[in-house]
């Protein structure tokens, strides 16, 4: 999801929205920077928070980290085990945009499809909940006191130059404004980045086609999803909130 759906979720779940908390629900999402891979963060993110855990300043961002994907968060639910053969509720969506990329390949084909799929849903989300923009705009103030020592963490769990660290977190909060301010404008710079790097292409018009078609496979069930999602989540969340470990 986007970071709006994060933070949604994250609030929803556990009745809480400091900076902290919510800002690590929306940050294993840094690898759009480029300064680690996806697949990275993925495997790494569930022992990260596991070890922020012991940092009293940082337990509130680890606990929000956990939201995000692994092992408790939303994510899961949204992409599935991995873009190929997922089941999540964008990757099956997103297979009803096919005949709109009929040229493309897997992985890239379902990569591209699932973006246009969570862009429809943090546009329905902007819609139904429009406090959640300045939430988000709040928390990416709030959280600079913060920001060097989860940049040391960063640096220290993925094997970064601090420097490389700080660029990174930097470049993720401007995105992130960027994002506030202008959704379309940065999705679709994201996406055309992303088609270039496998040699393709899509018009502009064929990207208002796709998106358009998004929002109308996700009208009927979009709330339902989310409502589930978040229900599965406090579940989880509940059995793993233990003393010991939280």
């Amino acid at each position: 999801m986007f970071p709006l759906g994060h933070i949604y979720t994250a609030m929803r779940i556990t009745n809480r929205d400091d900076a902290a908390f919510l800002f690590g629900s929306i940050f294993p999402d840094i690898p759009m920077t480029g300064v680690i891979g996806w697949k990275e963060m993925e495997y790494r993110e569930a022992r990260w928070a596991s070890r922020m855990m012991r940092v009293p300043k940082l337990r509130a961002f680890a606990k929000g980290v956990l939201l995000h994907e692994h092992p408790i968060g939303v994510d899961r639910f949204v992409h599935g085990h991995d873009y190929v053969n997922g089941n999540g509720y964008a990757m099956r969506r997103g297979k009803k945009l096919y005949h709109l990329l009929p040229l493309f390949h897997e992985p890239i084909r379902a990569v591209v499809a699932h973006g246009f799929i969570e862009c429809a849903m943090e546009e329905r989300l902007r819609q139904q909940r429009p406090e959640l923009e300045l939430r988000l705009r709040n928390v990416l103030r709030e959280i600079r006191p913060l920001v060097p020592a989860i940049s040391k963490a960063f640096a220290a769990e993925f094997r970064l130059h601090p420097f490389v660290a700080r660029a990174g977190i930097e470049l993720y909060l401007l995105m992130n404004r960027a994002l506030l301010r202008f959704p379309r404008l940065v999705f679709f710079g994201f996406e055309w980045l992303t088609l270039l790097r496998e040699g393709r292409w899509l018009w502009p018009s064929t990207f208002r086609k796709a998106l358009a078609a998004s929002h109308s496979s996700i009208a009927k069930d979009f709330n339902a999803f989310m409502d589930e999602v978040v229900e599965k989540c406090r579940k989880e969340w509940n059995l793993l909130h233990q003393p010991a470990l939280l």
